[in-house]
């Protein structure tokens, strides 16, 4: 690409587009992310082939793809993007937490462990403030690499593939089991071994989302296909019906610490011990930015 050095490579927000349009696929998509029409889109990336002297984009259907020279450009221009966000993070004095970050993270970190970290963070870093956003892992995921959020706080369940990506930094922040919740009378309590769990009731996450899809996968390893009387993503919802005696529930034992009067509850181990992952992910070139390790400072002291 001997003319790229006539691009003008500073306008950061086509090269952005460019990234997007790979992700996304379409042109649509990306006009949402940046909140600009179609035909606005279209006419920066235009702009964009003419700074670069070549034909970056060919028809593909109905839409378009990005052509050879397109996903060269975009490669680079990733690594261009990474390095602006490493420069800006730089160029940060290190005592000089303040400003928002806006964070997507799931419901039972929101209730578990944001409210610990906002504690954490109101008497470190009393100029750095937080706007959460609830929203399941991959939504989070697809928010931060549109620059919608700079952080997520996302959850891994046992065996489900790993949640990485080049584009992203990501940073374990601990492990913890998976357990069963049951009534601790009535006819729904434990029955003493979890083959027998056969004729329970069992309040699970939808049979579409991953932890539901972990759920039942967990049931056929015990023997039996679970009879759900209650599907919810609210592990708050299921734990509530526990307590009321509904039924049996799989739940991240974080979600046990922000509820009180667990009496009428019994909460069993798993065979195996299968545990899940809790994480937070920011943008490559991102993870030196002082609010960032003041955030996931936070988080760690407030882990349980």
């Amino acid at each position: 690409m001997a003319r790229v050095h006539r691009a003008n490579l500073h306008n950061l927000n086509r090269l952005r587009m460019l990234c997007e349009l790979r992700r996304l696929k379409t042109m649509s998509e990306v006009a949402q992310v940046f909140l600009m029409t179609h035909s606005a889109v279209s006419q920066q990336l235009s702009q964009l082939e003419k700074e670069v002297g070549y034909k970056l984009l060919e028809k593909d259907g109905r839409g378009v793809r990005l052509n050879d020279r397109g996903e060269i450009l975009a490669d680079y221009a990733g690594k261009i993007l990474a390095l602006a966000d490493e420069a800006q993070a730089a160029l940060k004095d290190r005592r000089d937490v303040t400003g928002v970050l806006k964070v997507a993270t799931f419901q039972s970190a929101l209730v578990g462990l944001v409210p610990d970290t906002l504690r954490v963070l109101d008497s470190e870093y009393p100029d750095l403030h937080l706007e959460c956003v609830q929203c399941d892992v991959s939504d989070g995921i697809a928010e931060l690499l549109s620059h919608r959020v700079d952080i997520v706080i996302g959850e891994e369940l046992p065996f489900a593939p790993t949640i990485d990506s080049p584009s992203i930094h990501r940073l374990d922040l601990y492990r913890e089991p998976m357990v069963l919740a049951a009534p601790a009378h009535g006819r729904w309590r434990f029955p003493g071994s979890f083959e027998q769990l056969a004729a329970s009731r069992f309040l699970l996450n939808p049979a579409g989302t991953i932890a539901g899809h972990w759920e039942r996968n967990f049931c056929l390893a015990q023997g039996f296909v679970p009879t759900v009387v209650v599907e919810s993503p609210d592990p708050l919802v299921q734990l509530n019906l526990v307590r009321q005696g509904v039924g049996v529930a799989l739940l991240p034992s974080l979600v046990l610490g922000s509820v009180e009067g667990l009496d009428n509850v019994d909460i069993i181990p798993l065979p195996g011990n299968p545990q899940r992952v809790l994480f937070t992910a920011v943008r490559i070139g991102r993870e030196d930015h002082p609010a960032i390790h003041a955030l996931r400072r936070a988080l760690h002291a407030a882990r349980p």
